[in-house]
């Protein structure tokens, strides 16, 4: 099997939906954490989520499934640089990356 690195963007400042939709609540939990445990359920090897805007709060969600976070002090200026810092961080043995 390939070694899989899954990176979560959660770097967003909801400027079109006026609160960021990662702490919105959905079941019992919040669409970042639902969208977590759905990431781990399928076995990648690694995950790194990119934090931006309320990062103290995304990155709390991931911490607490011990979950490996990066920090983008670029966030304001595209999805581009989120992807660009999550990919600093991908474990070299990896063989393909999920951009989520």
């Amino acid at each position: 099997m390939k070694k899989v690195t899954t990176i979560l963007l959660a770097a967003g400042q909801a400027k079109r939906m006026g609160q960021l939709k990662q702490l919105l609540p959905l079941q019992s939990s919040t669409i970042m954490g639902v969208t977590l445990a759905n990431i781990m359920a399928s076995n990648t090897d690694e995950i790194i989520v990119v934090t931006g805007a309320m990062a103290r709060n995304t990155g709390a969600i991931a911490r607490k499934l011990g979950i490996k976070t990066v920090y983008n002090p670029r966030y304001c200026q595209g999805m581009s640089t989120s992807m660009a810092k999550g990919l600093e961080k991908v474990n070299p043995d990896s063989e393909l990356i999920m951009i989520a």
